[in-house]
């Protein structure tokens, strides 16, 4: 579920589906559906806030010796742009990240072409060569 209760669909591969499957069972999530994966605390469950989300990939961040400053919305745009710097539909990703309009989408573009331009820039020996 997302922001204004949207319901989204995500593809997810086997190895993903088996590390959930590992996780839940790892922390003792309930045999209920509804219980949610990432729990706030003991049983009875309840869902961790976003905010206290946020916290805890700051924590596994740094005890990983990774950057604490990613947020999840930066790992939001991550996916957004590597789905579509491998050739996602762009409708298909609007659908998963819950934007009503497909512009707000289309700012990935924007970002999957800058990134093409710098590799060229970078890769092509005549690339920056006006008189070519």
């Amino acid at each position: 579920m997302g922001k204004g209760r949207k319901e989204r669909g995500v593809p997810v591969g086997d190895p993903a589906v088996e590390a959930v499957r590992r996780y839940a069972e790892a922390v003792g999530r309930g045999e209920s559906p509804d219980d949610p994966l990432i729990p706030a605390g003991a049983a009875p469950f309840s869902a961790v806030t976003p905010r206290e989300f946020q916290k805890r990939l700051k924590r596994y961040l740094a005890a990983a010796g990774l950057d604490p400053a990613l947020t999840p919305h930066k790992l939001r745009h991550s996916f957004a742009t590597h789905l579509l710097n491998r050739g996602a539909d762009l409708r298909g990703v609007q659908e998963m990240l819950g934007h009503a309009r497909l512009a707000s989408t289309e700012v990935y573009t924007h970002l999957t072409l800058d990134r093409l331009k710098r590799v060229y820039d970078d890769a092509h020996p005549r690339a920056r060569d006006t008189e070519a």
